[in-house]
């Protein structure tokens, strides 16, 4: 459960505005805005942003090569398995209740603001130690016994650069400033695209370098966001103990989700680099930077159908709903599917570069367990995360066991392939579990939960 919401083309290299899938920000985002007119405006700008990500990281995938570009994604991979857990359970926790508490009680509103902030500086600020100490032995299972750490401490920096920028967009989206929203966002995905370009055609472009720009535009971002914020929301509220307290008791179960599914997208990469080296790395995360491209239409998906969703299950109506995009989506699927496949060949040697030629059979192995998810998974998870949140732990448990259980079995013998099938393997099953939990879901009637809930996402 990303704020894919990543999510994030792979979750472990973009970083879509609030991981624009069909996560939190996604349903919270379709809610909030007050007409049509807006939202049209709202999703057409942050899939642009997305686009303009996905081709930064081509544009790092074809100039580093398979064995930089695998220290690069091990690097990414690790900030956002804190990063995203951390962020998606404290996004929520003030997406669900700030937008009401900014219209009522304005001061109650920032005093959970400020503790998620705090706990987001806290967090950021202890992974940072915590790799400092450790990075030195972490390194060389990853990057090689001749591995400098020094790549992984400056990667977790990552860590709290991402914090603080969704601090920033988490206000923004719960007090619809939703101008500066896509501003901070559009700071975050032209700066790195812009350093990216300007490094490479110098000709300087390397794995520490990449990593610096991608770690280093958030923080930028984020204080551009401070200066665009309230200078009330600066000012301590007396509330703020109780506020995080309450943001406390509410993320405990969305963080240990959100941990297990952290682990589990992002768990072939760690067994690749330490089994397998850099090279393997590297092609098979160029090889998933195309085969997740369907996120960026889940997320375009999401954002209208959760507040749906939402409204259809109360009624009565979810099984009618869920036919209809199954009607859609299942060609669409397949035919998306048939295409991949012919255009493969073409596609990898154009845009990552012939030194990808081996990613080609790898993708197409993941294509396939990406398309199954999002020919049956979207609304079935979506009504699932509404109706019974708490599942959400045990679904997400499942998913990294699953996953772990294919990638300790199949990576060490069969490398790059054995991860590929892990892969597919696992969003296959996860697809067919998730319709079932939804038929479970949409015969035991309404939700109870928050409506906010229905945001989220079961991970997978």
């Amino acid at each position: 459960m990303s704020l894919r919401r990543s999510q994030d083309l792979p979750r472990f290299l973009s970083d879509p505005p609030l991981e624009a899938r069909c996560g939190p920000t996604s349903g919270g985002l379709a809610t909030n805005v007050g007409g049509a007119r807006e939202l049209a405006f709202v999703v057409t700008a942050r899939t642009g942003l997305v686009g303009l990500s996905l081709i930064t990281s081509i544009m790092v995938v074809r100039v580093l090569g398979p064995s930089d570009f695998g220290a690069f994604a091990l690097c990414i991979a690790y900030v956002k398995l804190f990063a995203s857990f951390l962020g998606d359970a404290l996004d929520n926790a003030v997406v669900r209740q700030a937008p009401v508490y900014l219209v009522e009680d304005r001061p109650r509103a920032i005093g959970l603001i400020q503790s998620s902030f705090s706990l987001r500086l806290v967090a950021g600020l202890l992974l940072f130690a915590v790799t400092l100490v450790f990075a030195p032995q972490v390194a060389p299972n990853f990057f090689g016994e001749t591995a400098s750490p020094s790549l992984l401490i400056v990667a977790s920096l990552g860590i709290l650069g991402d914090l603080l920028m969704r601090s920033a967009l988490s206000y923004f989206q719960s007090s619809k400033s939703f101008g500066r929203l896509l501003a901070v966002e559009f700071v975050v995905q032209a700066g790195r695209f812009g350093l990216v370009a300007g490094v490479a055609l110098a000709g300087q472009l390397d794995a520490s370098k990449a990593v610096s720009i991608f770690v280093g535009v958030p923080f930028v971002a984020f204080a551009i966001g401070v200066m665009l914020a309230p200078r009330d929301l600066f000012v301590p509220q007396p509330s703020g103990r109780s506020e995080m307290r309450s943001v406390l008791h509410y993320s405990k179960w969305m963080v240990l989700a959100g941990a297990a599914a952290a682990v589990c997208e992002r768990l072939d990469l760690f067994l690749l680099g330490h089994f397998r080296g850099l090279e393997d790395t590297g092609i098979y995360a160029a090889a998933l930077l195309l085969a997740t491209v369907p996120e960026i239409i889940e997320g375009g998906i999401g954002t209208v159908l959760n507040p749906r969703i939402v409204e259809e299950n109360s009624a009565g109506r979810f099984r009618a709903l869920q036919r209809i995009y199954l009607r859609w989506a299942v060609p669409s699927c397949l035919g998306a599917l048939v295409v991949a496949f012919a255009v493969a060949p073409w596609g990898i040697e154009t845009f990552l570069s012939p030194r990808y030629v081996d990613a080609i059979p790898i993708f197409k192995i993941q294509i396939v367990g990406a398309l199954f998810w999002m020919a049956l998974g979207p609304p079935a998870s979506a009504l699932v995360a509404y109706t019974a949140p708490q599942r959400l732990v045990l679904f997400a448990t499942t998913s990294l066991f699953t996953r772990a259980a294919l990638g300790l079995t199949l990576i060490p013998f069969f490398g790059v392939t054995g991860a590929a099938i892990g892969y597919s393997a696992t969003r296959i099953i996860l697809a067919l579990c998730i319709l079932w939990l939804g038929g479970q879901a949409a015969r035991s009637g309404p939700g109870v939960g928050e409506a906010s809930t229905a945001s989220a996402t079961p991970p997978r």
